[in-house]
């Protein structure tokens, strides 16, 4: 039930496997320096590698989950690092198997309220604040923000990020800590799913 024993299956002498790591969710991709659980990548190779010996052929659901738990809180470092760690597990599967005989389909069952703004130029760290930019030969700094306070290149339409008096003063937040909460413009518990359509990748 760790990455101990996981690590110790052989996949050549294994035709049925069952890994439970948590009594609910795994760990964040974040979290898991501790955890001692197997990566998601790692877990894909080891189920592709024992399912491959069927020669009926096989499918296989790969699902990268806490990306959308990540997102739900609001805590974008933690659902980009899974996104990582799920793109990590489409190319182990692009190794693992081949165009000639295999499928490899990748998408969403939905969006988030998650949103990148502002006209941060090239080079804007991503959890960072946004800059002074230009926009159609007008230069805006904070001084023409309306509230004159600086504001993050990713934000959420609603969620918890919320301060219902007046927007954070994020100053003196470290908004690159993996525990920032981005803001959101609609005060809820938790984000929510949004409509747009999501796309399907396929190979």
């Amino acid at each position: 039930w760790r990455k101990e024993e996981f690590d110790l299956v052989d996949p050549a002498q294994t035709d049925y496997l069952l890994g439970l790591f948590e009594p609910s969710h795994m760990q964040f991709t974040l979290d898991n320096d501790t955890a001692g659980e197997p990566t998601i990548a790692e877990m894909t190779e080891k189920a592709i590698r024992i399912l491959k010996k069927n020669p009926k052929g096989f499918f296989l659901l790969v699902e990268g989950s806490r990306i959308d738990h990540g997102h739900h809180v609001s805590k974008a470092q933690y659902a980009l690092h899974d996104l990582i760690a799920f793109d990590d597990a489409v190319a182990v599967a692009r190794r693992e198997l081949s165009p000639d005989d295999s499928l490899i389909t990748v998408t969403a069952d939905h969006s988030h309220t998650f949103t990148f703004g502002g006209y941060g130029p090239r080079g804007t760290p991503i959890f960072g604040f946004v800059p002074g930019f230009t926009f159609n030969n007008v230069t805006v700094e904070l001084s023409n923000v309306l509230d004159k306070k600086p504001f993050t290149v990713i934000a959420y339409g609603n969620g918890p990020g919320f301060n219902l008096i007046e927007r954070e003063n994020l100053t003196n937040v470290n908004t690159e800590d993996k525990n920032y909460v981005q803001q959101s413009a609609i005060p809820l518990e938790l984000e929510t799913h949004s409509g747009e359509d999501v796309s399907v990748f396929a190979e």
